[in-house]
Order: C-alpha cells, then sequence, then structure tokens
C-alpha cells in the first residue's frame, strides 16, 4: 500500500493552534490545542503508530472553521519529542509490546454498553482496518451511526475527505451542540 502525501508531508499550516501539554500516568503528553467559538470541544489522536501532526490536523482545522474547539493529541510514548518540529524525521514505528495487546483488543464487544452517541466511519475496501466489524459494532450500540466510504483505508483524507468532514460535522452538531 502506498502512503499518500499527507503521511509524507510536512504537517498543514495551522490556524489559531496553540502546543499544549498535559500529564497522563506521569507521563507529559503533547498536544495542539484550537480555541473554538461554538461551545463544542473535539478530542482527537492519531490512530495506530501515527502522532497527531499527520493524522490530526487535516480534520482538527475543519472542525475548527466550524465553531469547534479542538484538542488534538498524542497518546503516551508516540514519538520522540512529539512536536512539530520533529515531524520530517518521525519514524513510522510502533514497539514490539504494543502488538502483544492488539490480537486480543476487541472494542466492539463493548458496543452494546455504549450510551453516548456514536458514530463509525468505514472505508468499504479498507484493508488495514476491516469495515465489517466496526459495521457490526456501529449496528450494535445503542445510539451508533455508520457511515460507509467507498476506497481504502486512508480514504477519508484523499478522495472521501470532503464526504467524511461533512458527515462528522453534521454528528457533531447534532450530538454535541443540540445537547
Amino acid at each position: 500500500m502506498t502512503e499518500p502525501q499527507w503521511l509524507r508531508g510536512p504537517a498543514i499550516a495551522s490556524r489559531a493552534r496553540r502546543k499544549v501539554c498535559f500529564s497522563s500516568g506521569g507521563t507529559e503528553c503533547a498536544a495542539w490545542f484550537y480555541p473554538g467559538t461554538n461551545g463544542g470541544c473535539v478530542i482527537m489522536a492519531g490512530g495506530f503508530a501515527v502522532t497527531k501532526e499527520p493524522g490530526t490536523d487535516l480534520f482538527a482545522g475543519r472542525f475548527n472553521d466550524a465553531g469547534f474547539a479542538v484538542l488534538a493529541f498524542d497518546y503516551r510514548c508516540f514519538g520522540w519529542a512529539l512536536n512539530a518540529e520533529s515531524y520530517p524525521d518521525w519514524r513510522r514505528e510502533v514497539a514490539a509490546r504494543s502488538a502483544l495487546r492488539t490480537g486480543l483488543y476487541r472494542p466492539g464487544r463493548a458496543a452494546p454498553r455504549v450510551r453516548c452517541p456514536l458514530l463509525v466511519v468505514v472505508c468499504d475496501q479498507g484493508r488495514s482496518a476491516l469495515a465489517e466489524p466496526a459495521a457490526r459494532a456501529a449496528r450494535r450500540a445503542p445510539r451508533g451511526e455508520l457511515v460507509r466510504l467507498p476506497g481504502g483505508h486512508y480514504a477519508p483524507f484523499l478522495g472521501a475527505h470532503e464526504r467524511a468532514v461533512q458527515a462528522e460535522l453534521t454528528f457533531l452538531r447534532q450530538n454535541l451542540l443540540a445537547a
């Protein structure tokens, strides 16, 4: 699978974001905070082995443009300096110990107990994250919503980006601002 340009290139220029840090389990985590105007806040993190630079900026900017505050963070122990200046040297690697738990990780089992609104976006031709298990989890969640996108794993960052962002913004407006 070829990496899309957004994963290889530099982070997108920020709007009014600022670097912040917070403590989690005794470890300092790096984050970006985009102040909002509508009273809603979106908390974001990258996917498996992806830091905030390539994993969240494309979406965080759009959420922020729509008025949402955004906190985009890196999980504990991801990266080495966890800041935008280090991104060009980012090694696309994960610790071997992380693979020990992923084989047993089955978040879909908890779907029937998720009481808050849940949006699940799946890419129908994805091979890294399979569509059907995620779709089943969305259907099993009492307040689950499912959005299917054509394309592979990176479709939300490429050709299906606009459709993904619009579905997410609609979900946020209906479930975060309406509350």
